[in-house]
Parts: structure tokens; sequence; C-alpha cells
């Protein structure tokens, strides 16, 4: 049974490519010009088994991609380079992309990449890091918070894994295992045990890109249940009534 594929590029010649590829791999492949244009689609209900990117061209595509998954959910990404590039590689994956593959690849390698890809789970609420009633206060600080665990989740995912693609094994799992200790302060048992993987992983092929796509798969659960915390909010509390409880004379 085909699946359905979106490829988010302006370059029709690119698509064409792109779509070649996919259509080869049993996806449906459809294009859209930008990410706004993708959005659209996905919160039209439109059902999209795969997003494809490519990595050359994306821009902003990812981090407009990120901002709509934290609230609406997306399909796997797939990022798609024409030269391989571990300092790229390493940055789409921290950026949410759940697979990179070399257009230069043999179809062959390309086929058995793409098989791998699976929808992510739905991301689980985070750790209740300020108890039941936020205040005010308490939601400036959660969502600022789940703002510090992105960037730095991200910047620790980055290193571990440009660290092994790059051939420095012990860069690599020193990463990993400081994003594994900020997990344990957090309670979240999902993220510390996908970095006790990703720290001793030491190979750089698919298997890599599968734990790294795992991390960040843990991580969003982390962050968009601290941001959902705040958001999800009773009203009086966004408004910044004190103590997160609602004045008995308004």
């Amino acid at each position: 049974m085909w699946k359905a594929a979106l490829i988010v590029e302006a370059d029709e010649l690119r698509t064409r490519t792109l779509a070649s590829l996919l259509n080869g791999a049993g996806y449906r492949a459809d294009s859209c010009v930008d990410a706004e244009a993708a959005m659209a689609r996905l919160e039209a209900g439109e059902a999209v088994a795969l997003l494809a990117v490519d990595l050359d061209t994306a821009a902003d595509t990812l981090g407009l991609l990120r901002s709509f998954h934290c609230t609406h959910g997306l399909p796997p990404l797939l990022g798609m380079t024409h030269g391989a590039d571990a300092r790229r590689t390493a940055e789409a994956l921290a950026d949410g992309v759940a697979l990179v593959v070399d257009l230069a690849a043999p179809a062959a390698v390309l086929r058995q990449a793409l098989q791998v890809l699976s929808r992510p789970p739905v991301a689980a609420p985070g750790p209740e890091l300020f108890g039941p009633h936020l205040g005010a206060a308490g939601m400036e600080a959660r969502i600022g918070l789940a703002l510090a665990i992105e960037q730095q989740g991200r910047r620790l995912l980055q290193e571990a894994v440009h660290g092994w693609l790059a051939g420095r094994a012990q860069e690599a799992a020193a990463a990993a295992t400081r994003l594994e200790q900020v997990a344990r302060r957090l309670g979240a048992q999902g993220l510390v045990g996908a970095c006790r993987q990703l720290a001793g992983e030491a190979g750089t092929g698919l298997l890599l890109q599968q734990r790294a796509a795992r991390v960040r798969q843990e991580l969003d659960g982390v962050v968009c249940g601290l941001g959902r915390a705040a958001l999800d909010a009773p009203r009086w509390v966004r408004e910044g009534e004190v103590d997160g409880l609602p004045s008995h004379t308004s």
C-alpha cells in the first residue's frame, strides 16, 4: 500500500529528484513550496506519512516545522543532502529530522534507509516540576525551563552525533552522558534510557541516526509537556493572579 509523502521544496528540478526517490521507495509523493504551505495542509487534516526536506535549501524550514510540531505534531521528517556532511547531519538530527540520506548513495541503500521510518510517538506530558498550582510566576518559570531544556538538549545532542560521525568517540559519549544527567535531574526516564544508548553507540550509520531520533523524540516529550502545562493553565493563571488561585473579588 502506498503511503503519502509531502516534499517541502520550491525548486522543480529538486522536487522531481526527491519525488522519484520516494516513489521508488513506496511513497506517493506530492509537493508544496514552503513550510507554511505544508503546515496548512497538515492543519486541514491531510494524511501525510512523511515530510521530506532538502537540507541544502531548507533555510528556515526546519525551524518553522519545529515550532509547529509542539502544538500539532509532525509525521517523520526526512532530510536529504547532496554529499555527506557530518556537521549538517548532526544539526538536522538535533533539529528533529528522523533520518538524513545522501542522494549520491545507491538507490538500494536509500530505499533500505527509508524502510526504518515510522511515525514517532505522541509527545508525553513533561514531569510535574512545579506542583499542581502553577501561579503566574510558576507558569513563566515552566515556559523558561522548557526553552532552556530545548536549547541545552539540542546542543548536547548535536555534539554527540557530530562526535560519532567525526570519529571522536570520547567527545560524543561525554555529550550524551551530560544530556543523560540533565534527564535524570528532570526525572525523564525515557530520555535517560535514550541518552544512555546514544552514549554507547560505536557506529556511525543508520543505527546512530535511529538512536539520535529517539533522543529527540524523548526530548520533545519533556519540552512539549512543559509548554502545554503552561499554555493549558486556566485563564486566571495566565493573566497573573497571585498564587495560582482565582481572586474572590473578580
